[in-house]
């Protein structure tokens, strides 16, 4: 039968095969059955490994193995050993003679440590105390020369140190310290004397500071001025200058964010507000008074006898200024308006000023249609006017017309002025009997006059004006305004009994009018006409 590998019987048994005969006889034929004997030929490297063995006849001679039958010739011949306490050797045996010469050493230490101190007696306690002489001494001595202590003793090296700064004996003299320039070292004293002496020297002269000094607690400077005590103090965050006089203190003081003037207690700050804008103080070269620029100004509150304004009387500017307020020597009040045109403001003595340029926005309007468009232009609260008062009424009016699409014109083409009751209706009779509606008519113009298109025309209407209230103006009596030669009673709401002209509120009225036979254009031929219109001032003046 023949020898196969391993590999060739593995796979005779796979999963589903059957091996034959003759591959079960090759299988066992291939492995080594315990009973037969195993030939020294089969055995790997068994050969070499006897040719390596020690030949007995090398037995004891150099090169050849130990002989274990004699201690004095391996120790000779085999082993490093040192018969001395200086050569080492980490591979190296130390005789036992050296152990016994070490051993007779140590008794003599243990002699010589033998003490009656029992503190003392073993080399242990020794070491101990040894320690604590030095953590004593470290204790003690002080190598530098500012820690300091009663009970501390310097080192050498800090007497050394001493011995080569010590200073000499002599006491500088005010001439060596009161010096502005570098000498060298000298190591003279100063004495306490002679420091005062130095201290007022520098206090006397004009010193020139090239670093920053700290002042904490401030600067303070005192001087006389015959009767007068100036004291001036900068601390932190603020600056303050004092005049004492007569026990009477004048402070100014300058602080973070403002300025604060103290006069007999009375206190007064200049700071700003808001942050809005840069702000300018002008001193004007006229009276000194503080005048203000590109600001405004807010008064206080006035009270029962404080007026929050007063601009007294004088002489008017030999020219106007804009947006000045004047008082003339008679007492008048003027303002100048744009283009520098000085105009007399009517006190409430001598006028009630309803509306003025500037105070309303321009009327722009177009229509093509039959329409009627209203606005109040000024609101007149009650006890604007007395209940008896004459004066003269004055309206001025700035207006335009235009026209674009169509062919057709309006029929009324109109702009009407109203003063309107408020709170009531006006009536021709004292009991009210016939209701007039609200609307009294000042003033108007017809835009369908002949002036060239987009030309500006001005519409001036002045009349009488008037308000009466007769007794205690209770129904019977004649109590309204008048315009002219027209008188209307101002009649309740209800119409229950008169409005007193006090308690009456009134409104004016502006309204525009545009009246097309086509009212709504259905034919679209309508022309398309524009109004443009501005007051200029409406105001009534009172004689008495």
């Amino acid at each position: 039968m023949a020898l196969q590998t391993l590999n060739t019987i593995k796979s005779w048994f796979k999963t589903g095969l059957k091996p034959s005969q003759n591959q079960f006889w090759d299988t066992w034929d291939s492995f080594r059955h315990k009973n037969e004997k195993i030939p020294l030929q089969d055995i790997e490297n068994l050969e070499t490994t006897l040719n390596t063995k020690e030949n007995k006849f090398n037995k004891g001679i150099a090169n050849g193995y130990v002989p274990l039958n004699t201690f004095s010739k391996i120790a000779n011949q085999y082993l490093d050993i040192v018969n001395d306490l200086v050569s080492g050797g980490s591979n190296s045996l130390l005789s036992a003679e050296q152990g016994k010469i070490l051993q007779n050493q140590i008794n003599e230490v243990i002699n010589l440590l033998k003490s009656d101190n029992t503190n003392l007696n073993t080399l242990q306690k020794i070491v101990n105390t040894i320690e604590e002489i030095q953590k004593s001494i470290s204790i003690i001595l002080v190598n530098d020369l500012t820690t300091g202590g009663v009970t501390k003793a310097l080192t050498a090296e800090m007497g050394k140190q001493l011995q080569n700064t010590k200073l000499t004996a002599s006491i500088a003299t005010d001439a060596e310290t009161q010096t502005i320039v570098a000498i060298d070292e000298d190591n003279k004293v100063v004495s306490r004397s002679k420091l005062f002496n130095w201290w007022a020297w520098i206090k006397s002269n004009v010193q020139t500071i090239n670093a920053i000094w700290n002042f904490p607690r401030g600067i303070k400077a005192e001087g006389n001025a015959g009767d007068y005590t100036f004291t001036s103090k900068m601390n932190t965050g603020n600056f303050s200058v004092q005049c004492k006089y007569d026990d009477n203190y004048d402070t100014s003081t300058f602080e973070i964010g403002l300025i604060r003037w103290i006069k007999n207690g009375i206190t007064t700050v200049l700071m700003p507000y808001g942050g809005l804008q840069d702000n300018t103080i002008f001193l004007p070269n006229k009276s000194g008074h503080i005048a203000l620029e590109n600001d405004f100004i807010v008064t206080a509150e006035g009270t029962t006898d404080k007026p929050p304004l007063i601009i007294p009387r004088g002489e008017l500017t030999s020219y106007a200024h804009n947006g000045a307020i004047e008082r003339d020597l008679d007492g008048c009040l003027y303002d100048t308006a744009l283009d520098n045109n000085r105009n007399r403001i009517l006190t409430e003595n001598n006028a009630i000023t309803l509306f003025t340029k500037g105070s309303a926005t321009q009327t722009d309007n177009s229509h093509n249609k039959t329409t009627e468009v209203e606005r109040n232009i000024k609101s007149i609260p009650s006890s604007t006017f007395s209940n008896i008062s004459f004066g003269s009424l004055y309206v001025s009016v700035d207006a335009s017309w235009g026209e674009t699409v169509g062919t057709v014109q309006p029929n009324v083409f109109k702009i009407e002025y109203f003063l309107k009751l408020v709170n009531g209706f006006f009536s021709s009779s004292t009991w009210g009997s016939d209701n007039l509606g609200q609307y009294i008519k000042i003033a108007d113009m017809n835009l369908l006059q002949s002036w060239p298109i987009n030309q500006t025309f001005t519409l001036s209407y002045s009349n009488s004006f008037r308000t009466h209230c007769n007794n205690n103006g209770k129904n019977g009596n004649r109590c309204g305004v008048g315009i002219g030669d027209d008188f209307y009673n101002t009649r309740k709401l209800d119409n229950s009994d008169n409005e007193l002209p006090f308690n009456c509120q009134f409104e004016i009225i502006e309204r525009i009018t545009w009246e097309y036979s086509d009212e709504n254009n259905t034919n679209g031929d309508n022309m398309m006409k524009r109004a443009i219109a501005g007051v200029n001032a409406f105001y009534i003046e009172k004689i008495i």
